[in-house]
């Protein structure tokens, strides 16, 4: 499943892509440069994430929060305590006509 899909880019514009799904009861995240599904994968590292609060991207969730409220805390994450921005959330939800 799904969790987010978040379009990010740093100070410098470089353009990432983040994606987190849930697996086996744990959540996976993928990091791609560009703002597609299909770059090539970089590292969580490159993120920064926790280099001004000590903040961690979450592994479960222990706060018990829905989907959406988990997807905005990550979001808070990336957005104080990494050297990148989210600049668009991609849905979760496909519609077909």
């Amino acid at each position: 499943m799904k969790l987010a899909h978040l379009q990010l880019h740093s100070s410098l514009e470089n353009k990432r892509t983040l994606i987190a799904k849930l697996k086996e009861g744990s959540i996976h995240y993928s990091l791609f440069t560009g703002w597609g599904n299909y770059g090539t994968g970089c590292s969580l590292t490159d993120l920064q994430v926790g280099y001004n609060h000590g903040s961690e991207l979450p592994l479960d969730n222990e706060r018990e929060l829905s989907v959406d409220e988990w997807r905005d805390y990550v979001v808070g994450i990336i957005n104080t305590d990494s050297t990148y921005e989210v600049i668009n959330i991609i849905p979760n939800e496909i519609t077909f006509k």
